[in-house]
């Protein structure tokens, strides 16, 4: 044989190696379309032109983790009371994987998070009729068909990267019945399925985004990657010092977020963000609370807090509810660029924040933080950690060849 064939021989079989490699270590994420680890032509071949952002399909593909049949989408709007209560029943039995952990999030809360977007929130629930043992029978039908044994949600945000403006899908809510033999199936079926659906139909946005809370998605290029700690607060005072003074954003003054919105693009590289409508529905239902530091006219802090909807019973001695620094933007320049050890004010104006919350409610002791932007300076600023998890963002369906800085990152979704 020539050596021709030989290195040709040796390159088919090395490629169909690898193509089985794959298809085994990566039995879910190589059918999804994301940026893979070892797609090295995404970086080579691909032409972002105009676009900071690379969408990898225009029209959503089929793929054997897509379900018409177990899984059904339907807009949060249109969805009645019976489906809500059982996406709740759900999501308090499964979302978080922990006894000593409750979820407590009501009806009030569903609605609200789900409102004052500028698209198409959905949900998907995962129902099959199939019995465990693979048999089915009328009574077990008609139960499986009334309760889901899963679910999965999504609404709209918006993207600045390097100052383009694009959409995307933000993946919530995904639980599974946790006692269930098929959970990680399901789980996939309800991930392929939801963000083929809501492709699928008339639409400018092309992406999701999809929020990894611990470890990683094998196989997936991360977005950005980030860790999350828990703090017990206890109860704190506001500080006495003249010089931190924050200043809640309510509907009188909801002209600060615009503020707000012009310094983002000037400080952060990628910025996530809902909709003002969204935030301010929010706000409006006392879910979230937005303060910001604003000294002689300028803002110099904001600060973005919501209720995490989570009742900790017990956690090394410690235990309550819990609140959630989503985002914080710091725009105070007095110490080089943003330093994690200040800048002061910045930080005694969190304290601060905090403060006022347990002011209105006092059973909120515990605090969770991702160490993305300027929750840096916070996170490690704050005392009282007992638990420290890694995390990562992930976007299906479109990628960005310069890797993201989640020190220049701002997370609002």
């Amino acid at each position: 044989m020539l050596i021709e064939q030989y290195i040709f021989i040796t390159l088919f079989f090395a490629a169909f190696a690898f193509f089985i490699y794959v298809h085994v270590a990566y039995p879910f994420w190589v059918h999804m379309p994301v940026s893979h680890t070892y797609d090295i032509h995404h970086r080579m071949f691909y032409k972002t032109g105009n676009s900071n952002i690379q969408v990898l399909q225009q029209y959503p593909h089929r793929n054997k983790w897509v379900s018409s049949k177990d899984c059904k989408s339907i807009s949060y709007h249109d969805s009645t009371d019976i489906i809500k209560h059982q996406i709740i029943d759900q999501l308090n039995c499964n979302y978080i994987p922990s006894d000593s952990i409750l979820f407590t999030i009501e009806k009030k809360h569903l609605d609200v998070l789900f409102s004052g977007h500028f698209d198409t929130p959905f949900i998907t629930t995962y129902c099959s009729s199939i019995g465990p043992l693979g048999k089915t029978s009328v009574k077990q039908e008609q139960k499986d068909q009334n309760k889901p044994l899963g679910c999965i949600a999504s609404y709209p945000v918006r993207i600045l990267y390097h100052k383009e403006k694009t959409s995307s899908n933000n993946l919530v809510f995904l639980a599974c019945d946790r006692d269930n033999p098929k959970n990680k199936e399901i789980t996939r079926n309800l991930i392929a399925t939801h963000e083929y659906n809501c492709r699928n139909r008339v639409t400018d946005i092309k992406t999701t985004i999809l929020k990894k809370h611990t470890g990683s998605c094998a196989g997936v290029k991360p977005l950005l990657e980030f860790s999350t700690s828990l703090f017990y607060i206890g109860s704190l005072n506001p500080t006495k010092r003249s010089t931190v003074k924050v200043t809640q954003v309510y509907r009188e003054n909801w002209s600060l977020m615009h503020d707000i919105a012009d310094l983002l693009p000037r400080i952060f590289d990628f910025c996530a963000y809902m909709d003002v409508a969204a935030l301010k529905a929010r706000v409006d239902a006392g879910q979230l609370w937005i303060f910001v530091y604003k000294p002689q006219g300028h803002i110099l802090g904001a600060y973005f807090i919501e209720d995490a909807m989570m009742l900790y019973e017990k956690v090394n001695d410690y235990g309550g509810k819990t609140l959630n620094l989503v985002a914080s933007m710091c725009n105070i320049k007095d110490q080089g660029s943003f330093g994690f050890e200040g800048p002061q004010e910045f930080i005694k104006g969190f304290a601060d924040c905090l403060a006022l919350i347990q002011k209105q409610n006092m059973d909120y002791t515990m605090l969770i933080m991702d160490d993305v932007g300027h929750n840096k300076m916070l996170v490690k600023n704050t005392k009282g950690c007992i638990i420290n998890t890694t995390g990562a963002y992930y976007m299906i369906n479109g990628f960005t060849k310069e890797p993201i800085d989640s020190n220049r990152a701002f997370m609002l979704i």
